[in-house]
C-alpha cells in the first residue's frame, strides 16, 4: 500500500519536470530560427512624382438660405384695416414699393386738415406785423405764405433771422401750431404700410376688415433680393478661410452653380457642435432660377494658400502620418508633417521631397521593403521582346 501511495505521487512530479525541460527547449529552438526577409513576387503599383507647389485649402460646408432682410409688421396705427395694391396674403410676390396694407384714415386727415387750416391763419395774422415792422423780411415770409394749401403737405418754415420775428412767431402760436402739424403729416404717413424692398409675404396674422391698434402684428415679410447661404462650420476650419474670395454655391435640387461672397462671420461659437456659422450673401442677379427661402446649398468657400505643399489622397496615409514611397524597387514608409486634413485629401509640408514617387494605391497586406515596380515602368517592360 504505501508503494503504490509513493507512485501516485512521484509519476506527476516527474510529468510536470518532464513538460518543463521540454519548454525550454522549444523556446531555444525559437531564438534560434532567423527572421525571415520579405521575399514574394514584385508588387505592381501607381506612383505620382512628387511636387510641392503652392495649394489653395478647400473648406466646404453646407447650410440653408434665408433672407437678409426679414421683416415683421406691426400696426402703428388705429382703425379698420383695409386693402393695398396686392392681396395680403402667403406666398403674394410684391414690388419695391408697392402699398402693401393700408388703414382707415379720414378721421386722421380731417384732423390734419384743421390743423393746417389753423396754421395757415395764425401766419395770417402775424403777416402784416412782419410787413409793417421788417420790410426787409417781408418777401421771404410771403413768398412761404403762398405755398401754404390745405390739400398738400406744409413746407418747411423759414428760419427768422430777427429776434422781433420770432417773438411774433410766439406771440401767436405759429412755432405751436407748426410742429404738432408736422408731426400730424408723420403719423398720417403710418396709415399706410408700403413694401421697402421686392419682396414675398411668408405670414398673414390678420385680414381686411379687420380692426387694429397700435403694436398689432399684422404679418412678415422678406426680402428676395438679398438671401444668406447659413454655413455651419467647424470652428478650426476659420484660419483657412480667405474672406475676400469668391463661394461657389451648388443644390442637388437644381442644375448649375454660381457664385456668392463671404458677408460676415460669426463671433460665437456653438457649444453643442464647436461650429461657427458664417453667412454668404448671394444676389438675386446670380441665380439661374428665383432663389427660394429654406433651400439647401452646398457652398465651396475659398481657402487660404499653403507654400510648398503635396496634396496626398487620404486613402494613402496611413496611420495619421505614414505613406508609402517607391525607392530603388522597393516600398518604403515615410513619416509625414500634415498641415491640414480635408475630406478627401491631406496637405503635407515635410517629409516628401521632390521627385520622389509617392504611391498612390490602396496598399493591403503589404510590409515595408516588399519589392515593387510602377505600372508605367512595368508596361515598358512588357512591350520590350
Amino acid at each position: 500500500m504505501k508503494i503504490q501511495s509513493v507512485k501516485s505521487l512521484v509519476i506527476p512530479l516527474l510529468i510536470l519536470l518532464a513538460g518543463a525541460v521540454a519548454m525550454n527547449k522549444l523556446g531555444d529552438l525559437r531564438k534560434d530560427v532567423p527572421a525571415r526577409p520579405v521575399t514574394g513576387k514584385t508588387r505592381v503599383v501607381n506612383v505620382v512624382s512628387a511636387e510641392p507647389r503652392l495649394i489653395n485649402a478647400q473648406i466646404t460646408g453646407w447650410g440653408r438660405l434665408n433672407s437678409a432682410r426679414p421683416l415683421v409688421l406691426l400696426s402703428e396705427a388705429e382703425g379698420t384695416l383695409l386693402a393695398g395694391e396686392v392681396p395680403f396674403q402667403e406666398g403674394q410676390d410684391f414690388a419695391e414699393g408697392t402699398l402693401l396694407l393700408r388703414v382707415d384714415d379720414r378721421q386722421k386727415r380731417l384732423d390734419l386738415s384743421r390743423s393746417k387750416s389753423d396754421f395757415i391763419n395764425a401766419m395770417a395774422t402775424m403777416m402784416p406785423d412782419i410787413q409793417q415792422q421788417h420790410p426787409e423780411e417781408w418777401a421771404s415770409w410771403n413768398a412761404y405764405f403762398k405755398q401754404l394749401r390745405v390739400d398738400r403737405p406744409v413746407p418747411t418754415m423759414p428760419v427768422a433771422k430777427v429776434d422781433r420775428i420770432k417773438r411774433l412767431l410766439a406771440r401767436y402760436n405759429v412755432y405751436q401750431l407748426y410742429y404738432t402739424l408736422r408731426s400730424e403729416e408723420i403719423a398720417l404717413e403710418k396709415y399706410r404700410i408700403r413694401a421697402p424692398f421686392k419682396g414675398t409675404v411668408v405670414g398673414a396674422d390678420m385680414r381686411v376688415g379687420g380692426n387694429v391698434r397700435s403694436g398689432t402684428l399684422l404679418g412678415e415679410i422678406l426680402s428676395l433680393q438679398q438671401l444668406d447661404l447659413e454655413i455651419q462650420l467647424p470652428a478650426s476650419d476659420l484660419p483657412w478661410v480667405n474672406r475676400e474670395g469668391p463661394v461657389t454655391v451648388r443644390s442637388s435640387q437644381f442644375p448649375g452653380q454660381w457664385q456668392g461672397r463671404i458677408d460676415r462671420i460669426g463671433s460665437t461659437v456653438d457649444q453643442a457642435t464647436q461650429t461657427v456659422t458664417v453667412y454668404v450673401r448671394l444676389d438675386e442677379g446670380e441665380a439661374p432660377f428665383p432663389l427660394l427661402a429654406g433651400l439647401l446649398f452646398e457652398a465651396e468657400l475659398a481657402g487660404a494658400p499653403l507654400e510648398n505643399a503635396t496634396s496626398v489622397a487620404t486613402q494613402n496615409l496611413y496611420g495619421d502620418d505614414t505613406v508609402y514611397l517607391l525607392e530603388n524597387g522597393r516600398l518604403v514608409k515615410r513619416k509625414v508633417t500634415v498641415a491640414r486634413r480635408e475630406i478627401d485629401r491631406v496637405l503635407v509640408t515635410g517629409g516628401i521631397e521632390p521627385g520622389e514617387l509617392l504611391v498612390t494605391d490602396l496598399l493591403e497586406g503589404v510590409a515595408e521593403g516588399m519589392k515593387a515596380i510602377s505600372r508605367d515602368q512595368f508596361a515598358q517592360q512588357a512591350e520590350q521582346p
